[in-house]
């Protein structure tokens, strides 16, 4: 288990890395603003597509509490 939660972490991080770079990017070609506006909605859709997957996957252990 500890292993996926470093693996996950990992690519938390990446996607993180990955967005600052796109955020550099659109910032030097479009502005402040738009790059802002970029870094908000990924922030958005990051976080309703981890809260719907969480969502959709039992807590640690609860299986095993229900059989």
């Amino acid at each position: 288990m500890d292993q996926q939660i470093k693996e996950m972490q990992s690519l938390q991080g990446k996607t993180d890395k990955l967005i600052i770079k796109f955020y550099d990017k659109i910032k030097k070609g479009s502005g402040v603003k738009t790059a802002a506006q970029f870094y908000q909605l990924e922030a958005y859709f990051l976080s309703v597509i981890r809260a719907t997957l969480l969502n959709s996957i039992p807590f640690i252990g609860e299986l095993n509490e229900k059989w």
